[in-house]
């Protein structure tokens, strides 16, 4: 899983493997050194996440779980809870910048204008071919309100 490379789409354990729809959550760019591939990969709450952390600390994931949680009317970790037991989950993740940003970089927007057009066209495009985003039928933005989104947040809602 943590081969010094990020996955386009991040799912739950077994969640490729079976039909139910998918909420598709969308940040703006991993927050790790590693390069961004075009796979469908697992995250882990136990384990390590991509940036060699804690999974249990990953932000971006414990705030959706407590946002599709607080909409069904439960909290984030009893949601988690569900998925970890049925072993898949509605949640799946992608990012709207093709290129990984570590957390403690402090010039993210410079960093991210150095992304081509090109790049981000393709990244979109991939995140969207892949078989698994047939399934998904709610697309939540998270965090991509800044000039520098415009372009993958236009390409994004042209897809969903």
């Amino acid at each position: 899983m943590h081969d010094n490379s990020h996955p386009l789409i991040c799912v739950y354990k077994n969640t490729e493997k079976e039909n139910f729809p998918l909420i598709l959550i969308i940040g703006r760019e991993a927050n790790n050194p590693n390069r961004v591939e075009n796979k469908v990969d697992l995250y882990d709450f136990e384990g390590i996440n991509y940036g060699g952390k804690k999974a249990s600390s990953t932000a971006f994931w414990n705030i959706s779980y407590k946002f599709i949680g607080e909409i069904n009317k439960m909290k984030g970790k009893e949601l988690k809870k569900i998925c970890k037991k049925k072993g898949s989950s509605i949640i799946i993740y992608a990012d709207s910048m093709p290129k990984s940003i570590p957390n403690k970089k402090n010039n993210k927007k410079e960093i991210r204008q150095e992304n081509l057009e090109e790049e981000i066209n393709e990244h979109i495009e991939n995140i969207f071919s892949k078989e698994i985003i047939k399934r998904v039928k709610i697309a939540i933005l998270s965090g991509v309100d800044k000039e520098e989104f415009n372009l993958p947040f236009n390409l994004i809602k042209k897809k969903v």
